[in-house]
């Protein structure tokens, strides 16, 4: 019993004999007191259960949002990099958000109203929770009191009486039986740590990472260097006294480099911790994690439309064919003369044998013809040499120059649209009509590498004389550009443009685009002049091409040998001669008129005019 610095000397306790002697506190003598025995020691109460060891887990927080929400609550609290967030299923740069008070995510672009933001918190390990204490064990019985001892007899006056003796000290009760301790709880599977072992992302390979814990193979697991630099993988080997984890190819990688600093765990979130065990019992392990769910596919991009397709061309309007001449009249005939009978027609001889023809010398071989001139209508040049007169602008113009070749290039960033590679425009036109029709550009471009998706259009705006645009901006249907193994290809690009009257001072304004259809950033070059010239073939004022020339005659072949001439049939017998028909009676003379022209001689002149007029 200790009393420390409360008293020092003799003291007597209330309803106990004796007396006890303390110096500073400690009590080191005791007179005429009888100790009772001690009670019994109550027994232990039992042990509570271990609480289990806490997991490695990721926790997964979904919101939607409201219009311009920035920042979003993380109940759980973070640390810094260990964070992962999406919006609408896409997951953000670290760039894009702040993320350094360990409770609050504020991204650097407000969200629109209806927003999914997802926020995946990998937690390093979860607070293990305490097993419930055991129960107090019982109270000791109390010891009985020893009995008190006699005083001494008092000693005659003046001597002392002899001092009563000491009574015995009261046996110790027995202690009481410690309870029995509760067996320890089981602990839970552990998979978070970390290593320090150089290596690169994108391949299999070997960590050394913590002992003892739960790995086995074709397990997943991801490895982080930070949120932007991880990837996942299935275990081959783990030995749990070296440390050393053993993993496969990945069958995801974010990111790429070497690193020395990784924390490794299971790819999905584990279960949260059991539940305490019964006072004195084993505890029951904590029931499995369900599985994360999987993130939701992205939507299918929308077809892109068709293009439209050109309207035909006008057909020519016909000529008009010209009036046939009207048919002379035929002149009248005159009346015949009776014929006298002719007489009989003697015999012919026999025709001699023909003479066997020569033969015919091969013809000459025809001349080549030359070629037919082509029907086009007016052909401007893109002159990327010539400055217009009009700021900003180079020359379109109906006539070519003859210097070198000039290139425009242009770098199109990932999905980047409406680049313009150049602007032209045409000096004053000089005509007033401007044909409906394709205008069908001819544009040489250069394209790297093969696969590249790159598309090319073209816009037309009529301008003023001082090159001020006016009316409508027509454009064509965008068209792809070809690979041609690093070499210049012809990209052919139609245009419809209306009928459209215009005053002869006008100009033309021509802008050649393009359009990046790639998730990569690429270069383009685009051609004029010299061996790779760019143009237009218009509708405008269409020239008939000139007529080829005619190809050279081809020899004539040699003339045959003559055949030798046939014998000579004898003369037939000549016939007798027919009697003469009987002589038409004499026209009587007209009466009474003298000096009168003869109607026979008048009726000859007029057959023979006639004859006349017919031959001619």
């Amino acid at each position: 019993m200790a009393i420390q610095n409360l008293i020092t000397g003799e003291f007597q306790i209330r309803n106990l004999n004796g007396v006890l002697i303390a110096t500073d506190g400690i009590v080191d003598a005791v007179g005429g007191i009888t100790s009772g025995s001690s009670g019994s020691s109550g027994t232990s109460g039992t042990s509570g259960t271990s609480g289990f060891a806490g997991t490695s887990a990721m926790i997964v927080y979904t919101y939607t949002a409201t219009a311009g929400q920035t920042s979003f609550n993380v109940p759980s609290g973070y640390i810094n990099g260990m964070l992962a967030v999406f919006v609408n299923g896409v997951k953000l740069s670290q760039f894009d958000y702040t993320a350094t008070d360990g409770f609050n995510v504020v991204l650097n672009t407000p969200v629109q109203a209806g927003d999914i933001v997802e926020i995946d918190n990998f937690v390093s390990s979860f607070v293990a929770s305490s097993g419930t204490s055991g129960t107090s064990g019982t109270s000791g019985s109390s010891g009985s009191s020893g009995s008190s001892s006699t005083s001494g007899t008092s000693g005659t006056t003046g001597t002392s009486g002899s001092s009563g003796t000491t009574g015995s000290h009261g046996t110790s009760g027995t202690s009481g039986t410690s309870g029995t301790s509760g067996t320890s709880g089981y602990n839970g599977d552990k998979y978070f740590t970390t290593s320090t072992t150089t290596f690169t992302l994108g391949n299999s390979g070997t960590l050394i990472v913590g002992a003892a814990l739960s790995y086995t193979p074709a397990q997943s697991i991801i490895i982080v260097h930070n949120n932007t630099n991880f990837q996942e993988c299935e275990v081959i080997s783990y030995n749990s006294t070296t440390g050393a984890l053993v993993f496969a190819e990945p069958t995801r990688t974010v990111g790429s480099g070497t690193y020395s600093s990784w924390i490794i765990n299971l790819d999905g979130a584990s279960g949260g911790d059991g539940t305490s065990g019964s006072s004195g019992t084993s505890g029951t392990n904590g029931t499995s994690g369900v599985n994360g769910t999987s993130g939701i596919n992205g939507t299918n991009g929308t077809s892109g439309t068709s293009g439209t397709t050109g309207t035909s061309g006008t057909s020519g309007i016909s000529g008009t064919s010209g009036t046939s001449g009207s048919s002379g009249t035929s002149g009248i005939n005159g009346t015949s003369g009776t014929a006298g009978t002719s007489g009989t027609t003697g015999t012919s001889g026999s025709s001699g044998t023909t003479g066997t023809s020569g033969t015919t010398g091969t013809s000459g071989t025809s001349g080549t013809s030359g070629q037919n001139g082509i029907s086009a209508g007016r052909t401007y040049y893109f002159n990327e040499s010539e400055t217009s007169d009009v700021a900003g602008y180079k020359i379109l113009n109906d006539e070519p120059t003859s210097t070198t070749q000039q290139t425009v290039s242009k770098t199109l960033t990932s999905n980047q649209q409406d680049v313009l590679v150049q602007q032209f425009m045409t000096p004053e036109l000089g005509f007033t009509l401007i044909p409906s029709g394709v205008q069908r550009f001819k544009l040489w471009y250069e394209i790297n590498p093969s696969g590249a998706d790159i598309q090319t259009y073209i816009t037309l705006e009529l301008a003023d004389s001082s090159g001020t645009g006016y009316g409508t901006v027509v454009a064509s249907s965008p068209v792809k550009i070809q690979y041609n193994d690093s070499e210049p290809i012809e990209v052919d690009v139609d245009l419809v443009f209306p009928t459209t009257v215009i005053n002869s001072t006008d100009r033309m304004i021509v802008k050649l685009y393009l359009n990046n259809l790639d998730g990569t950033s690429r270069t383009v070059v685009w051609n004029t002049e010299n061996g790779y010239y760019s143009y237009i073939i218009t509708s405008v004022g269409v020239v008939a091409g000139t007529s080829g020339t005619s190809g050279t005659s081809g020899t004539s072949g040699a003339t045959g040998s003559t055949g030798t001439s046939g014998t000579s049939g004898t003369s037939g017998a000549t016939g007798s001669t027919g009697t003469s028909g009987t002589s038409g009676s004499s026209g009587t003379s007209p009466g009474g008129g003298g000096g009168g022209t003869d109607l026979g001689i008048v009726y000859q002149a007029s057959l023979k005019a006639l004859n006349y007029l017919s031959i001619y």
